[in-house]
C-alpha cells in the first residue's frame, strides 16, 4: 500500500496534536532528538491516510501526495485521459464549467459525473441484499475506513460490503459499458482514494481538489470564459451522495424505511464505533452500517479546498436533490434502476479484499508497570492524571506507547513538571550559594578597600615626608657652599701667614673636604628622593587603578546577583 501521508520532522515542535488525533495507537512515533526536544515522526506503513494529522497541524510538518503533478505532465506529453469528478466536486469547484473547459483546453479527454456511479453504487447495494440477504454490512465507499479493516481489523472484513465505491463503479461501467480505454483520472476529494485506485487499478490518477486549485494557482493558469458540462447521462440522487449519510438516503429513497441502517462518521467517532460493532452480538448490528472518516462526509473530505463552511455545503447539495430528476420523481429513480437492471452485471461491481494485518506486540502488566516506574508515576493518581498533552488518550495508554517504543517518558507533563521542580530547586540552591558567596565577596572587597584607602594614606604621608627630605638637602647644599666658601677663606688667610698658618691650611682643607663631602651627599640624596617620589607616584597610581577596578568588579557582582533574582522568579513562575 503506498505511502501518502509523510512528515516533515524539522518543522515538527512536539505539541503531540497529530498524535492525539490519530485513530491508529502505533502511527506516529514520539521521541527526543539531540536538544532534548520532543518531536513526532510518522510510520508511514501503518498509516491509514485518514488525514487527521494534517488537519491539526499548525507547523507545517504534515502533508500528502496526490497524481496531480504526474496528471499535468502527461496531459503535456499528449496522453489522452478521460476525467471522472467525484460529487463533492460540486461544493468544492465554484466554477466548475469554467474548471472542465480549462482541462480540456489542456487535452483531457471526456469528462464524466460520478455521481451516476453513485447511482449505480445504490442500485448495486439494494441488489446484493435482496439477492444475497448477506445479515450485517458496513458500507465502503470511504477507502480510510477500508485501510483501517485491510491493517487493524480484519475481523470486520467479513462484514464489509462488497459493492464498489462510487468512483470505482463508475470506473467500471466506463471501461465495460462505455469502452472507454485508456487511463482515467478522478477529482476526488479524498488523499486515501489513491489507495484504493491503485489497489483495483481501474483509475491511474487522484487528483485531490486542493492539490488541483493549488496547481492551477501556482502556474498561474487562466480559467477561460467558456464552461464544459459532463458527457454522460444525468444522475439521480446519486448526487447527494458525499453528505453524511448519503447512501442511507439513497437506499431509504427508493426503499423507504424498510431496513434499520444506522451511520457514524468522523476520526472522533467512526472508529471506536467500528471497535465497539467487533463486540456486539449479530442481532444488536443494522443491516446496513453507513461509515465515513470525516465528520462532514467526502464534501468535506480530507483532500477538499479549505475555507468552505457546512452551511454553505449544505445550501449546494439540497439545490443538488432538487434539480435532480430523482429528487423530484421517485419513478425516475425506479426506471433508472430497472435500466442497470437489463444492462448491467451486478457481479461487474463487487470486489473482494487482501488484508495487509499490521501486528502489534502484545504488552504484558509488567511492561506497563516499567513504563509507569519511567514516568516516576507511583501513585494511583498519577496514573489516572489522564491531561492528554502526551497525545494519549489516558496514562494508562501512553504507558503502553512507552512500552511499545513510540513515545517517550520525557514527553509526559507530569514528568516534565517533576523535572522543572527538580532544576527550580536547584536553581533555588545556586541562587542562595551564590548570594552567600556573593556577601562574603562583598565584605572580603570592603575590608580590602579599606586597606587600599589607609595605603593610599600612607603613601600622601611617604609624599610629604620625601617632600621634605627634598627641602632639607636644598638647606644642607646651601650650608655646604657656605663651609665652601669659609674654607677658601681660610687658605687664603693661612697662605698669607706663612709658617705660621701651615696648622690652619690643614683645617681648613679638611673644612673643604667636609663641604665636598656633604654635596656629594646631598646630590645623591636629591637622586634618590627623585626616584622615590616617582616610585611612590606610581604606587600611588597602582593604588588608584586598584580601587576603580574594585569598582567595576562589585558592579559586576551586582549584576550576577540581579540575574540570578530574575532566574529565580522566571524558574517559579514555570514551576507554578
Amino acid at each position: 500500500m503506498r505511502n501518502l501521508v509523510h512528515s516533515d520532522e524539522r518543522k515538527c515542535v512536539g505539541c503531540n496534536r497529530c498524535t492525539g488525533v490519530c485513530p491508529v495507537e502505533v502511527a506516529n512515533i514520539a521521541y527526543s532528538d539531540e536538544n532534548d526536544n520532543i518531536r513526532v515522526r510518522m510510520d508511514a506503513d501503518k498509516c491509514i491516510a485518514c488525514g487527521a494529522c494534517i488537519s491539526v497541524c499548525r507547523h507545517g510538518a504534515r502533508f500528502y501526495e496526490d497524481d496531480t503533478e504526474k496528471f499535468f505532465a502527461d496531459l503535456s506529453k499528449g496522453v489522452r485521459i478521460s476525467l471522472m469528478v467525484a460529487p463533492a466536486g460540486r461544493t468544492n469547484n465554484p466554477e466548475a464549467g469554467r474548471l472542465y473547459a480549462l482541462l480540456k483546453q489542456l487535452g483531457a479527454g471526456k469528462l464524466y459525473d460520478v455521481s451516476l456511479g453513485a447511482d449505480i453504487c445504490t442500485w448495486a447495494y439494494i441488489r446484493y441484499i435482496e439477492k444475497n440477504s448477506p445479515g450485517p454490512m458496513i458500507t465502503q465507499p470511504c477507502p480510510v475506513i477500508v485501510n483501517y479493516m485491510l491493517k487493524y481489523k480484519n475481523d470486520l472484513l467479513k462484514h464489509l460490503s462488497p459493492v464498489q465505491s462510487p468512483m470505482l463503479c463508475m470506473a467500471v461501467y466506463l471501461r465495460k459499458y462505455e469502452r472507454v480505454n485508456g487511463p482515467i483520472a478522478a477529482l476526488s476529494p479524498c488523499i486515501a482514494k489513491t489507495n484504493e485506485f491503485e489497489a483495483t487499478k481501474l483509475i491511474s490518477y487522484n487528483i485531490t481538489f486542493r492539490k488541483l486549485w493549488e496547481y492551477i494557482d501556482s502556474k498561474k493558469l487562466k480559467l477561460p470564459n467558456e464552461s464544459a458540462d459532463f458527457d454522460n447521462q444525468p444522475s439521480a440522487m446519486g448526487r447527494i451522495f458525499p453528505m453524511p449519510g448519503g447512501l442511507r438516503d439513497n437506499v431509504e429513497f427508493y426503499l423507504g424505511k424498510t431496513m434499520r441502517i444506522d451511520k457514524s462518521e468522523g476520526p472522533g467517532r467512526v472508529f471506536a464505533d467500528l471497535d465497539e460493532y467487533c463486540r456486539q452480538p449479530e442481532k444488536n448490528l443494522p443491516a446496513l452500517f453507513d461509515v465515513l472518516n470525516c465528520q462532514e462526509g467526502c464534501n468535506i473530505g480530507t483532500a477538499c479546498c479549505p475555507g468552505r463552511d457546512i452551511f454553505e455545503v449544505n445550501t449546494v447539495m439540497e439545490a443538488q436533490r432538487l434539480e435532480s430528476p430523482g429528487g423530484r420523481d421517485r419513478a425516475y429513480v425506479t426506471e433508472l434502476y430497472e435500466s442497470f437492471d437489463k444492462r448491467l452485471e451486478l457481479s461487474d461491481f463487487l470486489r473482494s479484499y487482501t488484508p495487509e494485518r499490521v501486528l502489534i506486540r502484545n504488552i504484558g502488566e509488567c511492561e506497563i508497570e516499567a513504563a509507569f516506574e519511567s514516568m516516576h508515576k507511583k501513585e494511583n493518581w498519577e496514573r489516572m492524571f489522564d491531561c492528554g498533552a502526551c497525545g494519549s488518550k489516558s496514562c494508562v495508554d501512553m504507558a503502553r506507547k512507552i512500552a511499545l517504543g513510540i513515545n517517550t517518558p520525557s514527553n509526559c507533563v507530569q514528568q516534565m513538571r517533576r523535572n522543572l521542580h527538580s532544576e527550580f530547586l536547584a536553581a533555588k540552591q545556586i541562587r542562595t550559594d551564590v548570594s552567600e558567596n556573593t556577601r562574603r565577596i562583598v565584605e572580603r572587597f570592603d575590608l580590602f578597600k579599606d586597606r587600599v584607602g589607609r595605603i593610599s594614606q600612607q603613601f600622601d604621608s611617604v609624599n610629604s615626608v620625601v617632600g621634605q627630605y627634598g627641602e632639607m638637602a636644598h638647606s644642607i647644599d646651601l650650608i655646604a657652599n657656605y663651609i665652601t666658601i669659609i674654607a677658601l677663606n681660610a687658605k687664603i688667610e693661612a697662605a698669607r701667614a706663612g709658617n705660621a698658618g701651615k696648622s690652619f691650611t690643614v683645617v681648613a682643607e679638611e673644612i673643604h673636604n667636609l663641604a665636598r663631602q656633604c654635596k656629594e651627599t646631598v646630590k645623591t640624596a636629591q637622586t634618590t628622593s627623585a626616584e622615590s617620589a616617582r616610585a611612590t607616584a606610581a604606587m600611588t597610581e597602582a593604588v588608584d587603578d586598584i580601587g576603580e577596578s574594585m569598582t567595576v568588579i562589585m558592579d559586576l557582582v551586582s549584576s550576577i546577583m540581579q540575574k540570578t533574582v530574575s532566574l529565580e522568579e522566571e524558574t517559579a513562575a514555570l514551576h507554578l
